[in-house]
């Protein structure tokens, strides 16, 4: 869990700090926060948003990247099911952009 929070600081660190200002005056006060409202935040977050692990498997897809794929939460199971979906035979190409710009450190 400390791994994922961190992974998940560093990454949303500026939306965290709109969202839960206060909260990140300690980070360490995030470890010990019930799961339950990273997926409250990112289920009804302005803002669409998709949380993966590494090999795919979608963990959490807020109501406003629902509403704006007009996809149920079933038929992303993982990244690859949302790709082929989204992009059709471009998939494997956009696949390959999403990976180098998480690879690249810009996010």
């Amino acid at each position: 869990m400390r791994v994922f929070l961190n992974e998940f600081l560093a990454r949303y660190r500026q939306e965290l700090f709109l969202l839960l200002p206060e909260l990140l005056e300690n980070r360490e006060k995030l470890v010990h926060v019930d799961p339950n409202i990273f997926s409250r935040l990112v289920l009804n977050a302005d803002t669409p948003i998709m949380i993966h692990a590494d090999d795919g498997t979608v963990i959490a897809l807020s109501k406003q990247w629902l509403k704006l794929t007009c996809y149920t939460a079933a038929e992303l199971p993982t990244v690859g099911d949302w790709l082929t979906r989204a992009y059709g035979n471009n998939s494997d190409r956009i696949a390959l952009i999403i990976r180098d710009r998480f690879d690249d450190g810009r996010g």
